[in-house]
């Protein structure tokens, strides 16, 4: 009896500390893999998120710099159309008429030049600022005309690509690349004619302060063109 009563006793005891100890393990090892998923989940959500950050950041700063470049695009596409709307350029060989034999020959040497009609103070015109016609030549960027445009100026179409004017007593031609030229060049200098026969254009009616700057500004665009061609 005492055996039978003992084996039952220590059955029982060894049931309940296996049962006890199968429970502690569960615990721990449940608490154990929580832990460690929370974990994974923490760094995983961290590193998710600093590599969204830096995605975001990267692709901001590609924008960013993409955009800036367009705009610049755009502001020089902008600048060089109003440009072009607000002055007369042409390509031509500037010509010079000889009286000793009667005809035209080129002038300062020969050779293409780049020609503008531009607001500037010509070397004659005694600080006064007033429209004026010059050439530099493309090879050398050498000036071989400065003519400025005043009232009465007599202007010749002598075929589609040649024409010619006079200023008292100075005689000037230009020899243009294309019609396409010529006829820009003289809708630009006839305007320029009807404004002075129209008395609407005064030479001196800019302050000294603003001739300097728009002289300035259009010597710059004159050489910025010619280095164009």
């Amino acid at each position: 009896v005492c055996i039978i009563v003992w084996s039952n006793l220590l059955s029982n005891l060894l049931l309940s500390l296996l049962s006890v100890c199968i429970i502690v393990w569960s615990n721990l090892l449940s608490n154990l893999l929580s832990s460690l998923l929370s974990v994974c989940i923490i760094v995983s959500s961290n590193l998710l998120s600093s590599l969204l950050s830096v995605c975001i950041i990267v692709w901001s700063n590609l924008l960013s710099n993409l955009l800036s470049v367009c705009i610049i695009v755009c502001s020089n596409l902008l600048s060089n159309l109003l440009l072009s709307l607000l002055s007369v350029r042409v390509r031509a060989v500037v010509m010079t008429r000889d009286d000793s034999s009667g005809g035209w020959v080129p002038l300062g040497g020969g050779g293409l030049s780049h020609v503008v009609i531009c607001k500037g103070r010509s070397h004659e015109g005694r600080g006064r600022r007033e429209y004026i016609v010059r050439g530099e030549r493309l090879r050398d960027r050498a000036p071989v005309l400065e003519c400025a445009v005043q009232k009465g100026l007599v202007y010749n179409k002598v075929n589609p690509i040649f024409h010619h004017w006079r200023v008292e007593e100075r005689k000037f031609g230009l020899t243009f690349q294309s019609p396409a030229d010529a006829i820009s060049f003289e809708r630009g200098l006839q305007a320029v004619i009807d404004k002075l026969d129209r008395g609407s254009e005064s030479p001196s009616s800019s302050t000294p302060e603003e001739g300097d700057t728009e002289d300035d500004g259009q010597a710059s665009h004159t050489g910025s063109e010619s280095s164009k061609f």
